[in-house]
Order: structure tokens, then sequence, then C-alpha cells
């Protein structure tokens, strides 16, 4: 089962199927390249007041740099990543779903983006100004981000295509039945534009559970990495 994506060649988004093992289907099988920057990734562990565990991790984390600058501007830096996130949860959640990106940061400190609302994010993920009014956010694959300011990109937004009978159907996240579920995305790609100093950006995913008698939202961030 794959989740439906669009004809342009740096979207290469999937499920992982849950079984005896994990198995990665379609392009996301691509390992990260061998000019790729490994990253840690992440991982997150809860119990849920009723009970349910979610268990969430984030691995085969990599960046890869466009050489040079990109169209000759000074200000503009573009990196391709991949990588792979895998939920599990127990209890009274039947399935999950999952969804998320990376936050995008000029001259911000990206590192203390952990915690509460005071992390720069909204209720839905989405990453705002930081030092300019609250609720300016930017989304897509290309941000144009000024000293202090923070952007969202998001990994699982992608259509169908134009060959289908659901060409505009959005998916921006996957859910999943069972205890385990995830997605995986290679070589996706997002480019910055105007930051004149230090960049950098990090994964945040979110695993949305609801059960009989709760609905929680449990989030697993990457570690922070330069872009330059």
């Amino acid at each position: 089962m794959t989740v439906p994506t669009q004809t342009s060649a740096v979207r290469r988004v999937a499920v992982l199927v849950a079984a005896a093992a994990v198995a990665i289907t379609g392009a996301a099988a691509t390992a990260p390249s061998a000019d790729a920057k490994r990253l840690p990734g992440g991982k997150v562990a809860r119990k849920l007041v009723d009970g349910t565990t979610v268990k969430a991790t984030l691995y085969d984390e990599a960046v890869r740099y466009h050489p040079g600058n990109v169209a000759n501007i000074q200000t503009s830096r573009e990196v391709w990543v991949s990588g792979k996130i895998v939920a599990n949860v127990g209890g009274g959640a039947q399935g999950g779903t999952i969804y998320g990106g990376y936050v995008v940061g000029c001259q911000v400190n990206i590192a203390g983006m952990s915690s509460g609302n005071s992390s720069g994010l909204d209720s839905t993920g989405m990453a705002y100004n930081q030092t300019a009014p609250a609720g300016v956010a930017n989304t897509g694959t290309t941000l144009h981000l000024g000293p202090g300011q923070a952007g969202w990109v998001p990994i699982i937004q992608t259509t169908s295509g134009v060959y289908t009978n659901y060409r505009d159907y959005n998916v921006n996240r996957f859910t999943f039945r069972g205890n385990r579920g995830g997605v995986a995305f290679s070589q996706e790609a997002f480019r910055l534009n105007g930051c004149g100093g230090y960049a950098s950006a990090r994964a945040r995913f979110t695993i949305e559970v609801e059960t009989e008698t709760v609905r929680s939202q449990v989030v697993v961030w990457g570690k922070p990495f330069s872009l330059g």
C-alpha cells in the first residue's frame, strides 16, 4: 500500500507496512545517497491517562545538501531530507494517525522548540514567526525567512496525481489500523531563501491516537541540523 503521490520526481512518500518485520514499499526503499549526512533521528514513549501506550521512532534520517548556491543567490540554500517514522500503539488504541514535517529557522534556537506552546508552533504543528507577530507561518517547499523567523515544511503533503479518479484528493496525514504503522520519505526537497545568517531545521512528527476514553497527540522530534 502506498500513499498517493504527485508525479514530481522529488515526491517519494510511502507507507510502512506492519508485519512480522516492517517492510518499505515503493520508492521509499531508496537508501540515502553516499553524500548524504546521517542524522540521529529521535524517539518518544508515552502512557496516556487510560493506560494506552504510544511509542514512535524516527530513524534512517539523513540530509543531502545542494552543491553551491541555488540560482547563484547567496542567501538561498536547498536540502533533500530522507527518513522513516514508525509508531506503535497498545492498550485501548486500535490504530492512529501520523503527520508532520520540518521546522526551519533563520537565526532561531530550533533546539528550544520542544516543549509546550512556547515552542513556536501552534496546535496544528505550524511554525510561526517568533519575533514578528505570532501567527505568521510559511508552508510549501520554498520558505522566505528573515532573522528570528521560523517556518514549516510539511512532508506528508501529496495529491493522487492527474491520472486517477482522486486527482483532487489531498493527503497530509496517514491513518493506520492495528498496533503498528509508519511512513517513509526519500529525497524530499525544500529551499530557504532570504536568510543571511545561520539557518537550521529539525523534524517534528505527530502521532494522534483515540480510544473510547481519551484522544491524545504524541510528538517525536529529530535533532537540529544546520542548513549552512
